[in-house]
């Protein structure tokens, strides 16, 4: 998304977007089996389904601080100030 000038708006809807993505992502990755001090085994971290779950989830958080960093930008650019949702 580097070098086209996206309106604000188009950039809200894009960090909505995002935002469910990120989610939806997350709430997958929070399913797998937890100790009781909160923290994920390492059995379950060495499962194929962890890795893909966790590497698609911090995909999709990369994808939401860029798109979150254009927002904030083109906000400023604008004159408007910062508008923090969720």
């Amino acid at each position: 998304m580097t070098g086209i000038k996206l309106s604000v708006g188009l950039l809200e809807t894009l960090a909505a977007i995002a935002w469910d993505e990120y989610r939806a992502a997350s709430r997958v990755l929070s399913a797998f089996p937890r100790l009781a001090n909160g923290l994920t085994p390492d059995t379950v971290k060495a499962t194929h389904e962890y890795r893909a779950a966790k590497a698609r989830a911090d995909a999709k958080f990369q994808a939401l601080r860029a798109i979150n960093a254009r927002l904030a930008r083109a906000r400023k650019e604008k004159g408007g100030g910062l508008t923090l949702t969720r």
